[in-house]
């Protein structure tokens, strides 16, 4: 078994290494590591296999690894599967957390936790890309590393904040939100069952349809393109997955309480 060690990739005075990778059709070789390490998927799809287990990889997924979990991934389709991936020395990371007992949850748990691989919002990975561009650019010191646990502390926190009940095939494929807003047949396909079986699932379970989850995921996405940009309603419509503008409207109205561009100007208000 491969064993991947930090010590050669960190520079002068770095206490972590931070890097994007790209991802084949072909699996990498499997592989161990001396250090704790997270990713987040920026693009793409693909599969990863870690301890004997094969899981989903999809644009904003977040994977934890410990030092003991043996893995290897590879991309589903050409375009090629990117992630982001910080690594940390254990006696730094076992620092850190020590210093936020009783604040901050370990993500990465005891280790008797099963292991993490969680979908975060779309609020959650811009949350960490930027926290990726400073640590790109930026030093690779001890406060640089506290901005990036403590951005995925918190990102993660979010996350467990509304739980998703269900079967892990349905967890992950509501997580993978960019497949959900394509519509209810790539959804379907993400869970990996037939349609009456998610379906029933789904109603069981969450008491939604699967076109009621979809047009959910729509609507998160076009509500964050108009408090975050200055794109159209006409065009966050349409890329947010729905193919009518009044449609679009009436299930934002009453989402939200408000049309989209009422909306838009209540989160984009700036006091005087």
């Amino acid at each position: 078994m491969r064993k991947l060690r930090l010590r050669p990739l960190l520079g002068q005075g770095d206490v972590f290494h931070f890097a994007t990778v790209s991802a084949q059709p072909g699996w990498t070789a499997e592989h161990e590591h001396d250090f704790f390490e997270f990713f987040w998927v920026v693009r793409g799809h693909g599969r990863e296999r870690v301890n004997n287990e094969e899981r989903r990889l999809f644009a904003g997924g977040v994977a934890l690894v410990r030092p003991t979990d043996r893995h290897a991934f590879r991309s589903e389709k050409n375009d090629g599967l990117m992630f982001r991936n910080l690594a940390v020395l254990p006696r730094v990371r076992s620092t850190f957390f020590a210093r936020h007992r009783g604040s901050l949850e370990d993500p990465w748990g005891p280790a008797g936790v099963p292991d993490r691989r969680v979908g975060v919002t779309e609020r959650g990975v811009r949350r960490l890309e930027a926290m990726g561009a400073a640590l790109q650019s930026g030093r690779r010191d001890t406060a640089a590393l506290e901005h990036g646990l403590l951005t995925l502390a918190l990102v993660l926190e979010d996350c467990r904040a509304e739980p998703v009940a269900g079967p892990a095939w349905l967890r992950a494929a509501l997580a993978d939100t960019a497949t959900l807003r394509e519509g209810v047949g790539a959804f379907v396909n993400a869970c990996g069952h037939r349609h009456e079986h998610v379906a029933r699932t789904c109603r069981a379970v969450l008491s939604r349809t699967p076109r009621e989850l979809v047009n959910a995921a729509r609507l998160e996405h076009a509500a964050l393109q108009l408090a975050e940009t200055d794109r159209s309603v006409t065009e966050v419509c349409f890329d947010a997955g729905f193919g009518n503008l009044g449609h679009f409207h009436a299930l934002f109205k009453a989402r939200f309480g408000a049309t989209p561009l009422r909306w838009r100007r209540r989160q984009q208000r700036v006091l005087p």
